[in-house]
């Protein structure tokens, strides 16, 4: 899920996401399942959008070790013609 603003050369976000792992063994069904919301703004432009965003994950194993994860996104547009 995802609910945000954008403007004309802006946009700021969040997201909530959530990953089930079916490859692995797990002793309770509910291990199989990790939660994270994000927060990102970006700066929009014709061709490239640049962007940082802020995840923290939800699941108390993971929430325990990890205070949170930093990171920059970069979207590339590619225009081509026949």
């Amino acid at each position: 899920m995802t609910a945000g603003f954008q403007a004309e050369n802006f946009s700021i976000m969040t997201e909530l996401i959530g990953i089930v792992i079916i490859t692995e063994e797990a002793d309770d069904f509910s291990d199989r399942f990790e939660h994270s919301i994000n927060f990102g703004a970006s700066y929009i432009s014709k061709n490239v959008t640049p962007g940082i965003f802020y995840k923290l994950y939800l699941s108390e194993d993971l929430s325990d070790r990890i205070d949170g994860v930093l990171g920059i996104n970069i979207e590339i547009a590619l225009n081509y013609s026949n």
